[in-house]
């Protein structure tokens, strides 16, 4: 299904439970009425439904019609989408904390100095935080930033204070917008340096992801390492297939 095509029909579902206030059981209109409202095809409805159905979110029953999953209130996590986990968490309707474990300032490991491409001898702060939903942990994440990028700024003080979510202070405090990352997805293993750490807070369904962040200008923003609970945030990624056209 086109990209595009997708978000739209996506925005204007959720629009339409939202206004009528549709709960986990509750039936949809059928095919030949949602196409109409929607102004799509029958079969490109069909197809998006058929993503829903494997995002666990509508069930279809022949002869009945198709009604909306509880699906536990699970935290969508749309890759495609870079947003910040705390807001995902608020839309999935928990409510969102963190917690700042800790805030430093020092020498980056080598891979770390590799990703950001580092000046010689150029230090780095680090923030390491737990995101919670409704109290309960659901990610742990460590951001690394080149000192040049929060220059003078206390970024100790301002983060602490949690005011602000990472994207925020970037943009309020230091006038810079992220607007892309290239991600990485792995599974955490016996051999990550945080994997104790993390199962600790988090239990064993676990992805990490690692995240280098960049600005409008594609600089090299922060590199961020997120531990993601699984049982309560699915990941999600929309792929098309490139050079066919229906």
């Amino acid at each position: 299904m086109n990209e595009a095509k997708y978000w739209e029909i996506k925005e204007k579902l959720d629009a339409f439970i939202r206004e009528k206030k549709l709960t986990p059981g509750s039936r949809l209109p059928s095919e030949v009425i949602l196409a109409k409202m929607f102004q799509v095809s029958r079969p490109t409805l069909r197809e998006y439904f058929k993503v829903l159905q494997r995002e666990g979110k509508i069930t279809t029953i022949n002869g009945s019609g198709t009604y909306l999953l509880d699906q536990n209130r699970r935290i969508d996590n749309q890759l495609n989408d870079l947003q910040g986990i705390g807001r995902m968490i608020r839309e999935a309707g928990y409510e969102a904390n963190q917690e700042i474990l800790s805030v430093d300032f020092g020498d980056p490991d080598d891979d770390w100095r590799e990703a950001l491409s580092l000046r010689e001898q150029e230090d780095v702060w680090i923030l390491n935080k737990i995101r919670t939903a409704d109290r309960k942990p659901v990610s742990v994440s460590w951001s690394i930033f080149p000192a040049h990028i929060i220059g003078n700024m206390k970024f100790d003080t301002e983060i602490r204070q949690g005011k602000y979510s990472v994207f925020e202070f970037l943009e309020r405090k230091r006038g810079i917008y992220v607007t892309s990352a290239f991600t990485q997805i792995t599974a955490l293993t016996a051999a990550d340096v945080y994997e104790s750490s993390v199962r600790q807070h988090l239990g064993n369904e676990v992805l990490k992801l690692v995240q280098l962040h960049f600005d409008r200008n594609d600089k090299k923003i922060f590199l961020s390492i997120d531990y993601i609970r699984t049982d309560m945030i699915s990941l999600n990624l929309i792929r098309s297939r490139k050079g066919v056209y229906v």
